[in-house]
């Protein structure tokens, strides 16, 4: 659903009507703002839309075999009969063109000692790309537990 949604706000068919058919097909919502603010949650994997991100850097329609072929290469789906959640999807598709987990963390805990002016640049730049925002602890992670454990229970 993602996909297409995409493919229609790029070539410009996505209308109003072609929205509610995509994302609210049974029953549309009364408030289309809110409605129009929830799923662009969704389709940027619950992050708030960031606007001057720069040019685009990837296109579903121009790049279309060159994403199916490194989905295969690297990651063995073939994207015709995958079953993938949307946030799936863009993870995966995420880890093709960025640095990996690893180099991320490296950028994190890089040591700027010794180095010349060129690589602290460059490290301190990918630092803040990659910067972890909230300082995560057991607590929090106990908190979040508790309510995943407490949502799947009252779903029984």
């Amino acid at each position: 659903m993602g996909l297409r949604y995409a493919m229609a706000a790029m070539d410009g068919s996505l209308t109003e009507e072609a929205f509610y058919r995509l994302w609210f097909p049974a029953e549309r919502p009364e408030d289309l703002e809110a409605a129009v603010e929830a799923v662009g949650l969704f389709y940027n994997m619950g992050q708030p839309k960031t606007e001057g991100q720069g040019p685009a850097a990837y296109s579903f329609s121009r790049d279309a075999g060159p994403i199916f072929a490194a989905f295969l290469r690297h990651y063995g789906l073939d994207l015709r009969t995958a079953k993938l959640h949307w946030w799936e999807f863009r993870a995966l598709l995420e880890g093709l063109i960025t640095h990996s987990f690893r180099q991320r963390v490296g950028y994190r805990t890089a040591d700027l000692r010794g180095r010349d002016a060129g690589e602290r640049a460059e490290i301190l730049k990918y630092r803040a790309l990659y910067a972890i925002e909230e300082q995560e602890d057991l607590q929090s992670h106990l908190r979040a537990l508790e309510a995943i454990s407490q949502t799947h229970q009252e779903g029984k």
